[in-house]
């Protein structure tokens, strides 16, 4: 009963995982207000390029899933429920069974670790841990009743979120990089807004004034610019449809 009663509350939070970002915000906001005295690092070009480098290696593991998964899998669905035409097995997912959220997680760890603050990384991480054990959860019972042994014999071999071995088997689909521009374009403009507003909290705090740093002054321009360029050419051309995939 425990374990349905966890997939169950996955469900929910499966189809409203898009508003989770709103309590990163959230969270970074109330921790810069009340504690900005144990911020570890305040303006250093080094820290935040390695925070940066941790939010972008999450973006490529996403991209690495996205660009050779099957026609109606890895989506980013939420209210309309599920979907999986068949079981992605092969590249990042014969690695772990839920590459998408590992990607999810280092781009996630990039901002928090950009606040700065040492409790907040804590219970970042452990909210993390919670929220997305669920949504695990849910997903795999679903897989599990679709797709029954051929989903059994996969996650008997294949870990479900950090990888334990490297042992990569190439998928037959060929990578497309159509595929994750079109699908993919939105976290790039998750990364420049999250770590502009991290920056404008803690110049906000420490000096009082209405700032950015020239850092993610240039990287959001970067951010946005591709954000626009990607979601223009989606909505109002063909240039990134494939029907291959």
């Amino acid at each position: 009963m425990l374990k349905k009663e966890l997939e169950d509350s996955g469900e929910i939070l499966f189809k409203n995982r898009s508003y989770i970002p709103l309590i990163l915000f959230a969270l970074a906001t109330i921790a810069l207000l009340i504690d900005k005295d144990n911020v570890f690092v305040h303006n250093s070009l080094t820290w935040n390029i390695l925070c940066l480098a941790v939010s972008l290696f999450g973006l490529l593991i996403r991209v690495l899933t996205v660009g050779n998964a099957a026609r109606n899998t890895s989506g980013r669905n939420t209210s309309k429920g599920q979907i999986a035409d068949s079981i992605n097995t092969t590249g990042m997912y014969s690695l772990v069974r839920h590459p998408l959220y590992l990607g999810n997680f280092f781009m996630w760890l990039g901002i928090i670790l950009y606040v700065a603050i040492p409790w907040l990384i804590v219970l970042s991480l452990f909210f993390f841990y919670v929220l997305y054990e669920r949504i695990m959860l849910a997903e795999e019972r679903y897989v599990r009743q679709k797709f029954k042994d051929q989903f059994d014999t996969w996650a008997q071999t294949t870990p479900a979120f950090f990888p334990v071995t490297f042992r990569w088997k190439k998928s037959d689909r060929q990578f497309s990089i159509k595929k994750v521009m079109r699908r993919e374009y939105s976290g790039i403009l998750a990364l420049s807004v999250s770590f502009a507003f991290v920056d404008f909290m803690k110049n906000l705090q420490f000096s009082g004034i209405i700032d950015l740093n020239n850092f993610w002054i240039y990287t959001g321009s970067i951010g946005v610019i591709l954000w626009f360029t990607l979601r223009s050419l989606r909505k109002w051309t063909n240039v990134l449809e494939s029907r291959k995939n």
